[in-house]
C-alpha cells in the first residue's frame, strides 16, 4: 500500500469496496454540485481515472466519507463497485475530522460559495472551534474573506436566535428572560425584536438606489481582496520565483465565482421573462 499524505494528515492509498462506504462528512451547504457531477461524469464516460476518495475507518470495519462526495455518486452512477482511497491512519477528533472535510474540499476545482462557507463556519463554531483556527481551516480561500463570512454568521444567528426567543414570549411560552436564556440570546436584543424602533428606516424594495449601492459595496470588497491575494503571490514570485501556482489558483477561484454569478443573474432573467 502507498503511503500518502492529504489535507495534512497521514493516509495511505488502498482500494476499498464502496458498498462499505456507511457514512459521510458533507462539507457543502446545497448539497453535490451540478456542474461538478458532469464534469466527473464526463470523465469516467471518456475512460478517465477519477481521483481517489478520502476515508476513514470506522470501528465495524466500514468507512467513513471524508472527502470526495461527488467521485463517489459518479462511481455509484456507473455502477461501480471498488474505488481507489486514500485512508486516513490518524486518529482524529470529531473537531480535526471536519477541518480536514473542510481543507480537503476548500479550492482547486471546487471553490466554494458563500452558502458553504457560511454552512462549514456554522458547523465549526458548533464544534468550539477558535477563530484563528477557524481561518486555518481554509487554507485556499483569503483570511480576510473567511473573517467577513465568520462576521455574518455570527450576527445572523444571533438575530435569528433573537427572533426566535421573541415568537416564543408573544406566543405566551416564556417571559422574556427564559426565552432569551432558552434561545441563547440577549435580553435586550429579544426586547428589540418586541418593539421595533419606529423611527426605523424601512428600505422599500422597489428603491434601486439601495440595491446599487449594495452591490457596488460587495463588489468591491471581493475584488480588492483578490487583488491583494494575487498581488502577494506575484510579488512572491519574483523574489522567490514562486507563487505561479497560487495566483493560477486566484484567477481559478474568481472566474469560477463570477461565472456562478452570470449563472445566477441569468436565471433571475428568466424568471422576469415569464411574469
Amino acid at each position: 500500500m502507498l503511503k500518502t499524505k492529504r489535507a495534512g494528515v497521514n493516509t495511505y492509498r488502498d482500494k476499498i469496496k464502496i458498498g462499505k462506504i456507511t457514512d459521510s462528512v458533507k462539507a457543502r451547504a446545497g448539497g453535490l454540485v451540478t456542474d461538478r457531477v458532469a464534469f466527473l461524469q464526463g470523465i469516467k464516460d471518456n475512460g478517465g481515472e477519477l481521483g481517489p476518495i478520502l476515508v476513514k475507518p470506522l470501528p465495524d470495519g466500514n468507512y467513513q466519507l471524508i472527502g470526495g462526495n461527488h467521485t463517489l455518486h459518479v462511481l455509484k452512477n456507473s455502477g461501480a463497485t471498488e474505488t481507489m482511497a486514500d485512508v486516513i491512519v490518524e486518529d482524529l477528533s470529531p473537531v480535526e475530522l471536519y477541518r480536514v472535510a473542510v481543507a480537503d474540499n476548500s479550492g482547486g476545482s471546487q471553490p466554494f460559495t458563500k452558502e458553504d462557507l457560511a454552512h462549514q463556519i456554522r458547523q465549526l463554531l458548533k464544534l468550539k472551534v477558535e477563530t484563528k483556527q477557524i481561518v486555518q481551516s481554509f487554507p485556499s480561500i483569503p483570511s480576510e474573506c473567511v473573517m467577513d463570512a465568520l462576521g455574518n454568521v455570527r450576527s445572523a444567528d444571533k438575530k435569528a436566535a433573537a427572533v426566535r426567543a421573541a415568537n416564543r414570549v408573544r406566543s405566551g411560552e416564556m417571559n422574556l428572560k427564559q426565552a432569551a436564556i432558552a434561545e441563547g440570546a440577549t435580553e435586550a436584543s429579544v426586547r428589540t425584536q418586541l418593539v421595533p424602533d419606529p423611527d426605523r428606516p424601512v428600505a422599500s424594495p422597489l428603491d434601486v438606489k439601495n440595491v446599487n449601492s449594495a452591490q457596488g459595496v460587495s463588489f468591491r470588497a471581493i475584488s480588492r481582496l483578490f487583488s491583494e491575494w494575487y498581488t502577494d503571490a506575484e510579488r512572491a514570485y519574483y523574489v522567490t520565483r514562486s507563487g505561479v501556482t497560487e495566483m493560477a489558483q486566484v484567477l481559478k477561484h474568481e472566474k469560477e465565482l463570477l461565472r456562478h454569478a452570470i449563472n445566477a443573474v441569468k436565471e433571475r432573467e428568466e424568471r422576469l421573462g415569464r411574469l
